[in-house]
């Protein structure tokens, strides 16, 4: 095999890997959800299913952000640019992800 071919093989059999690797990842967090074994932790940090067990590994950049609550506008500072769309006053009042804005239990809504 040439170089080229090699190199390519590589290549594949890595994004193989991590693929499958990643797919595994996300099936177990689905499971995982799924069941709600963490419920009052969750719960606790004001985060929907999805936020909570698949939204885990999100990448963001280390700065000081600021961010309004899209509730109450209160400023909200935080340590990376992962921000939350409400405050977790708003987020326990209204029953809602401060990360997405659902309803925690993903309970339909006609009225906030």
């Amino acid at each position: 095999m040439i170089d080229k071919e090699k190199n390519l093989l590589r290549k594949i059999q890595d994004a193989t890997y991590y693929r499958k690797k990643a797919l595994l990842e996300f099936i177990n967090a689905a499971k995982d959800a799924e069941q709600d074994s963490e419920n009052e932790d969750r719960l606790l940090k004001k985060l929907c299913l999805y936020c909570y067990y698949l939204r885990k590994n999100t990448f963001a950049g280390a700065a000081i952000t600021h961010n309004n609550c899209y509730i109450c506008t209160k400023e909200m500072i935080f340590s990376s640019t992962d921000t939350d769309l409400i405050c977790a006053e708003c987020a326990k009042k209204h029953k809602l992800c401060k990360k997405c804005l659902s309803d925690i239990e993903f309970k339909p809504r006609r009225k906030v």
